[in-house]
């Protein structure tokens, strides 16, 4: 039987529509089997604090001193400190920041925020151009300006030097990343050294989006453009990059954080594939968790991740604006079959 010509177009376009619903839902194309390991325990979700949904948060931390988790509520113009043990909120403050002309105090836009064992609470937000230091509860303690240590090239800006991503080690120092450097202070916060440069290369990026040290002092870095995955020693030396922005589980899309955990394991998380990879020390891709939703252990649009140095990992969404805490999986423990293929 042959079809009219307004058949198989009705035809072609209802497989046309099948087809974009089912890749809506995936966290990239098909095709690509994959064994995925689903986490034991979701152990609590929060969507908002004193009665205020969070809006857009684009940065997390987690304060395993005082088993607080920090979200920069970007879109509120606050950040949130909920309880570790079960997030439910404990105190929020406004972010102000200064207009360099006329010094007034605004609501800003926090973007990243990390806090060392002394309570120090760092804050880099997207209206400024300096690191705040605050106490741990948000009274102000005073600035970092990069461009007082940072001696730029002729051809670049200050904006070159806008603080983006933050991150502290065992020691207390500090780390701060601009698009496409690491900057690193002693305690004390005097300026130690900058690590990678803006270009190509293994230490070389072109638009930092993650940042996280670990127990030993390495440093992980995700850019969005470049390699998407760099590590480096505790001196600055490149130990491990990986990552290319194409089809692939050893790829990513668009990668804006990461952690490792007390395992050596590294997690990313992919803001356009909705998903936390999961790899090895040396950069081998293991798994990963969810895919695009809205439900309990589905992500949209991931934007950032946080360690508490123990068994819990916190997951920040942007578009469903909610943080989701998760018990570290035991890998082999639950399996389920995924056909997906990371784009």
């Amino acid at each position: 039987m042959r079809l009219s010509n307004t058949s198989a177009l009705s035809v072609a376009l209802s497989f046309l529509i099948v087809i974009g619903v089912l890749y809506s839902f995936a966290p990239s194309c098909f095709s690509q089997e994959k064994e995925k390991v689903v986490p034991e325990k979701i152990l609590f979700t929060a969507y908002e604090a004193f009665g205020t949904r969070f809006q857009s948060p684009m940065g997390v931390f987690y304060d395993s001193n005082h088993d607080e988790i920090l979200v920069a509520d970007t879109g509120n113009h606050r950040v949130v400190i909920l309880d570790g043990t079960d997030g439910s909120e404990k105190t929020a403050f406004t972010h102000l920041v200064r207009n360099n002309k006329s010094d007034k105090a605004t609501p800003g836009e926090p973007r990243s925020i990390a806090v060392n064992s002394l309570g120090d609470t760092f804050i880099a937000d997207n209206l400024c151009n300096y690191v705040e230091v605050c106490d741990f509860r948000g009274t102000h303690l005073s600035d970092i300006n990069l461009e007082e240590y940072i001696q730029l090239p002729v051809e670049s800006s200050t904006s070159d030097l806008k603080p983006l991503a933050l991150a502290v080690d065992s020691k207390d120092n500090l780390y701060v990343t601009t698009s496409s450097s690491i900057y690193v202070f002693n305690k004390e916060l005097e300026f130690l050294k900058q690590i990678g440069h803006k270009g190509t290369g293994p230490d070389g990026f072109s638009a930092i989006t993650g940042l996280w040290v670990d127990a030993d002092r390495k440093i992980y870095v995700t850019d969005a453009q470049g390699l998407g995955l760099r590590v480096f020693s505790p001196e600055g030396n490149i130990m491990l990059a990986f990552g290319e922005h194409e089809a692939g589980f050893n790829n990513f899309s668009m990668p804006v954080g990461v952690i490792s955990d007390r395992k050596g394991y590294i997690w990313v998380a992919d803001s356009l594939r909705h998903i936390v990879s999961i790899f090895s020390a040396e950069g081998k891709f293991l798994d990963y968790i969810g895919a695009y939703g809205y439900d309990a252990g589905y992500f949209a649009y991931p934007s950032g991740i946080a360690y508490n140095n123990d068994r819990k990992i916190v997951v920040l969404e942007r578009v469903n604006s909610r943080l989701q805490c998760f018990e570290l999986p035991s890998f082999g423990v639950e399996v389920v079959k995924s056909n997906q293929k990371v784009k």
